[in-house]
């Protein structure tokens, strides 16, 4: 889709005269966040309602729109008034901020699930690929397919034609729209202690061993202090016997007189009836920095246990959209700007590029990059969702 200089202007100015229009507030999602004086316009422009009224414009002064929908006109502005602000110093309740509007399950970002559904046949045949091609996955136990599976994602991600600057893997992923909401959850234990918590969770609470200077170390140090982990001689022993490799398995039954043997289940059903295994395992665990996360609960006490799993994957999706987002908002926004000062310059010029960042792997921006478009006919760019190309114009020497 290409859109003239004159069609800049236009949208420009629509954009303006939108401002000043407000449409009937809904308030079916639930609880409203927005400015306390209950104002829709950002600091920089208004939202505008979708021609279908199905949702709202964040920014329809812009020549490239942002379109939502199962928010009201509050959660909309409030959304794109955090867009506009950017991180600032606070980049932990920013991102908070955004994320406890876009988690709700009515949401639906309009671009981002278009280019999903246009992209996603191309994905999976990517990944269908990739796994028949990887001689141990067919031969891998069960638990240890999820973590190919992670890998074998990640690799046709990477070779999608269009590369958003996320984990586009996670956005894939059918599961993470249907996990367990997390609002209970945030609630109960803060957004950065639960972000800490599901970047280290795994499905089954595994031991880790971290050593002290290591950067997690301090992850689950504040975790212990937030009820979420365990270390040392606080972790069951079943729990420190499933984490031991074999040989340390071997030495420490060979300490206590038991069989000699390389049979796993045979080792650690000896070590659990020993008399000496606690002085046995004081020793293996003073050896270390061995630390277990606990289960996340909705409420206190004896409430039922949360799959962290689940949550694991809905919390990524999540925030890889907010990071799709706000680079796509960020792009728009610059390259907006850039077409309406080069619509006011005097300066002649010549055509118009498209300049790919220099951290994009993507194939879609080097091809575009490649071309030179007439100035009066600038590509719209972003070119997708999560791009962070730029617009350059050719400009008279």
């Amino acid at each position: 889709m290409w859109i003239s200089a004159a069609a800049v202007i236009a949208l420009l100015l629509a954009g303006l005269a939108a401002s000043g229009r407000r449409e009937p507030e809904s308030d079916a999602t639930g609880p409203d966040v927005g400015n306390p004086d209950g104002s829709a316009a950002g600091s920089g422009g208004s939202i505008a309602s979708e021609p279908e009224g199905l949702g709202w414009v964040l920014n329809p002064e812009m020549p490239y729109l942002i379109t939502v929908q199962g928010l009201s006109e509050r959660q909309a502005s409030a959304l794109r008034r955090l867009l506009e602000q950017g991180p600032g110093a606070d980049p932990v309740a920013h991102r908070q901020a955004i994320f406890e509007i876009v988690s709700r399950r009515t949401f639906v970002w309009k671009e981002l699930e278009s280019f999903l559904e246009q992209t996603r046949p191309e994905f999976e045949r990517a990944f269908e690929e990739h796994r028949s091609r990887n001689a141990g996955y067919a031969v891998a136990p069960e638990v240890a397919r999820a973590g190919l599976e992670d890998v074998l994602r990640a690799d046709a991600a990477s070779s999608l034609g269009a590369q958003p600057q996320c984990d586009v893997a996670a956005l894939m992923d059918d599961a993470a729209h249907v996990a367990p909401s997390v609002s209970t959850l945030m609630g109960r234990y803060g957004y950065a202690t639960l972000d800490r918590y599901l970047r280290h969770v795994d499905r089954h609470l595994r031991v880790k061993s971290v050593p002290p200077d290591h950067a997690d170390s301090q992850d689950y140090d504040l975790l212990i202090e937030a009820g979420l982990a365990r270390r040392g001689s606080e972790i069951p022993t079943h729990c420190i016997l499933d984490f031991m490799d074999m040989d340390q398995l071997v030495r420490t039954t060979h300490r206590l007189g038991g069989p000699d043997s390389r049979n796993r289940t045979e080792l650690i059903r000896f070590l659990e009836t020993s008399d000496g295994l606690h002085g046995a395992l004081a020793g293996f665990v003073a050896g270390g920095c061995y630390y277990q996360l606990l289960p996340l609960r909705r409420e206190g006490g004896d409430a039922p246990e949360v799959d962290p799993f689940d949550i694991a994957r809905s919390w990524r999706f999540t925030n890889q959209l907010i990071t799709a987002l706000t680079l796509t908002w960020s792009s728009a926004e610059a390259n907006s700007n850039l077409l309406a000062r080069a619509a006011g310059s005097s300066q002649e010029i010549l055509g118009w590029e498209v300049e790919p960042a220099r951290s994009s792997r993507c194939p879609f921006a080097r091809t575009q990059a490649t071309l030179r478009h007439p100035p009066g006919d600038p590509p719209l760019v972003p070119l997708h969702v999560g791009c962070t190309c730029r617009l350059r114009p050719v400009v008279a020497p």
